[in-house]
């Protein structure tokens, strides 16, 4: 029982350790996207600037 329990201990510490990975993960692209959409509209904003100061 005990030997058990232990090995269903470190699975579980298996895939604790998995989806820990996979968040960090997410983590990061979260990151990345956020910085695109950030770039994208500092883009935009300065182009309808430009278009507007040409006017």
């Amino acid at each position: 029982m005990v030997e058990e329990a232990k090995e269903q201990l470190k699975k579980l510490e298996e895939a604790r350790a998995i989806l820990a990975r996979q968040i960090e993960n997410s983590v990061a692209a979260l990151a990345e996207l956020d910085d695109k959409i950030n770039q994208l509209k500092f883009d935009i904003s300065q182009t309808e600037k430009s278009a507007v100061d040409q006017c």
